[in-house]
């Protein structure tokens, strides 16, 4: 499983490795091609194993055919079924049409949508905070230099001078104001970014023939070595063939699927913490655009077609479960 990353930029960070949406869903469609390799592979050493039953009725008299078939339906359908509750149902049908597992929302959904966010956010609100930040101090910098007209005195000239602080003073708050909604917008994608990569990392360290030391004995599940089944079976008798253990690769990805899983869970709930930090940040940003607002409508000079996007969606920090990009708890 070879993905790379993609590089966003942070101010406070630098380079960050991003794993989005659409690289776990590649990782899930790796996986489920897998379950799928491992499923005809176990079918295809149970035929073998058919093909060298001794064919008479006192020799298959114990054979029941139809049994032996239901029951690897069921172990086929527990595979399916446990793909489907770490993957969700609709991206193990899109991998495999002819397969129905049970409805599941799956582990990964959530966690596919908040990869998508990462790099949106940090291209688009996070730069644009960033830029009228940016603007506004500029423009506070230039009114300074507007502050004294050159001749003119006495009470209009201070009440003018006034004026011109106070408009750059509210200036320069608002650029503090974007700088703290461009840092917040950053520090809810890091942990996003962190969360992602994690995630991806768990689904490769569960999946057969990834090339990782630790996994080498599950890259047997995805092969077949037709001639050397065929001497193993033909040497057994009726009963040693009735008795054979067939499905073990399906039975043994119905394990590793649990277990990835659990591993995915684990994953979540040690992001809870960052979760309920971006919660915070989130309130924090929407206090502060309220405030920002409320102070431009207690300046004297207010003018009233002048607005501050108090909209917490502006740059995808939550405060609710409703955004969705963000798994349930954000």
């Amino acid at each position: 499983m070879t993905f790379m990353p993609r590089q966003v930029f942070t101010d406070s960070c630098g380079p960050v490795s991003v794993f989005e949406g659409g690289d776990i869903e590649g990782a899930v469609a790796l996986l489920c091609a897998m379950v799928n390799c491992v499923v005809e592979n176990d079918r295809l050493e149970a035929d073998i194993a058919r093909s060298c039953i001794k064919r008479s009725w006192y020799f298959t008299d114990n054979y029941d055919a139809k049994g032996t078939d239901a029951r690897f339906a069921v172990i086929e359908q527990q595979v399916y079924d446990e793909l489907a509750s770490v993957v969700g149902s609709r991206l193990v049908c899109e991998n495999n049409p002819l397969r129905v597992p049970a409805e599941h929302a799956g582990e990964l959904g959530s966690w596919i949508e908040t990869g998508d966010a990462i790099v949106p956010n940090m291209e688009g609100p996070f730069v644009e905070w960033k830029q009228i930040a940016s603007g506004y101090r500029e423009v506070a910098e230039e009114i300074q230099t507007l502050k004294v007209i050159e001749g003119w005195e006495g009470d209009g000239a201070e009440a003018y001078r006034l004026n011109v602080l106070r408009k750059a003073a509210w200036l320069d708050s608002l650029a503090d104001l974007m700088d703290n909604c461009k840092a917040m917008t950053e520090a809810v994608s890091n942990i996003q970014a962190l969360l992602s990569s994690a995630i991806w990392n768990t689904i490769k360290e569960r999946t057969p023939g990834n090339n990782l030391p630790d996994r080498d004995n599950l890259k047997g599940l995805l092969e077949v070595d037709v001639n050397r089944l065929h001497v193993k079976y033909e040497a057994m008798s009726n009963n040693e063939l009735f008795q054979a253990s067939l499905y073990q690769r399906t039975s043994r990805m119905v394990y590793e699927l649990a277990q990835l899983r659990a591993s995915i869970r684990i994953v979540d709930d040690e992001g809870q913490a960052w979760k309920r930090l971006a919660v915070e940040a989130g309130d924090k940003l929407i206090a502060a655009v309220e405030a920002a607002k409320q102070h431009q409508q207690s300046l004297t000079d207010y003018n009233s077609t002048t607005t501050v996007d108090t909209d917490p969606q502006t740059c995808a920090i939550i405060t609710d479960n409703t955004d969705p990009h963000i798994k349930d708890g954000w």
